[in-house]
């Protein structure tokens, strides 16, 4: 395993970039016949490393191209012969290493990776990461909607934790809070809204650079996952209000939508996790707990559930320990800070639900 550098020891192992040596660099990028600085950060960046290695022949040892596929939608303006048929023509041809880009890549000993950010048409054996099936016309509105890009910076996560409750007229709703006073611009228990009154809400008046937002369906956010290779832990609410009838509401979408291979279902209700039970015993289950519950791995096992769910501050190396000892799984929450995610890990941990994932997969490199 790989140590972990405090940041005091990577501080002391940097010095100053030199600048006569970027200098140098620049001027011999300036000599290439293509428009000065047309490269941009990509210049930036490689003009940085010379300075920081002393050399104007720098070296990089491990290099990956990264390769951001998606759809021209502007060629609805008839600026472009390149459709979306090209796109998938254009991939394809980069998985039988005969695009340009694999040739260059393999000559300056660079791995390349694939990703469908925006593609209409699937590839095999290209990363799926995309959060819309296309690309919409530039021309005639965003390409891609702000909200959807963020989604697509953030793709580092391995799995999404999302919190359901009941409208009214029973639709199943993604909102943490049993009120949505805090989240948008209403007032109210989420079960005294019928699915209608709810969609009015604005769930983004905290965050207005978004734009107006509503409360999504659990639907919705089926349509948004069905397709990719990500693991969902849907959390039953149902520690304040019951909501009768909701574990089978989700679990029939849930197999509407295939995704019980990719799902785990947790509530602080274990009743609530029992009913699931009852519907699937073979589905992936998980006990919410934030008390300092005594033998908590026996007591989950005894339950036939698969996981355990607890407050991070409580996994002392004696309690996983405890809970390990009964083959279960330990998924904790909510670890943000890096030392802890750390700690975490090892301590035996499988996954820690958290709200900064490039930072967990950062720590979990260290531990592979």
């Amino acid at each position: 395993m790989n140590k972990v550098m405090s940041l005091e020891e990577i501080c002391g192992i940097i010095r100053p970039a030199d600048g006569k040596i970027m200098d140098e660099v620049w001027k011999r990028w300036d000599n290439k016949c293509i428009p000065l600085r047309s490269l941009g950060w990509l210049q930036e960046s490689l003009v940085r490393i010379a300075g920081v290695q002393g050399s104007i022949r720098p070296e990089i040892d491990r290099k990956l191209t990264f390769v951001m596929a998606a759809d021209n939608g502007v060629v609805d303006e008839g600026v472009s012969q390149s459709d979306y048929h090209v796109t998938t023509q254009v991939v394809e041809n980069m998985m039988h290493h005969k695009a340009t880009i694999m040739l260059m890549s393999e000559q300056a000993d660079s791995d390349v990776l694939v990703v469908d950010m925006g593609m209409k048409e699937k590839v095999e054996g290209v990363l799926d990461m995309s959060l819309m099936r296309g690309t919409a016309n530039m021309a005639a509105g965003p390409a891609m909607r702000r909200e959807t890009a963020v989604k697509a910076i953030e793709a580092g996560a391995d799995g999404i934790e999302n919190d359901v409750h009941l409208t009214r007229d029973g639709e199943v709703v993604v909102i943490h809070d049993e009120r949505v006073d805090r989240t948008t611009d209403g007032t109210g228990f989420v079960k005294d809204f019928t699915y209608e009154e709810l969609m009015k809400l604005d769930a983004s008046y905290t965050f207005k650079e978004y734009g107006v937002q509503h409360i999504p369906t659990l639907r919705e956010y089926m349509e948004l996952v069905k397709d990719k290779d990500i693991i969902t832990n849907i959390e039953l609410k149902t520690g304040v209000f019951e909501y009768p009838g909701i574990e089978k509401k989700v679990y029939d979408m849930i197999m509407e939508y295939g995704l019980k291979d990719r799902m785990i279902i947790s509530s602080f209700n274990h009743y609530s996790i029992l009913r699931m039970k009852a519907l699937d015993p073979t589905i992936k289950c998980g006990l919410l707990e934030e008390s300092w519950l005594i033998n908590a791995g026996a007591y989950v096992a005894s339950t036939g559930v698969e996981c355990y769910h607890p407050m991070y501050k409580n996994m002392t190396p004696e309690v996983v320990a405890e809970i390990k000892s009964h083959g279960l799984e330990i998924n904790t929450w909510t670890v943000n800070e890096k030392e802890e995610i750390e700690e975490m890990f090892d301590r035996g941990v499988d996954s820690v639900i958290g709200n900064f994932p490039d930072i967990v997969n950062e720590v979990r490199k260290g531990f592979e």
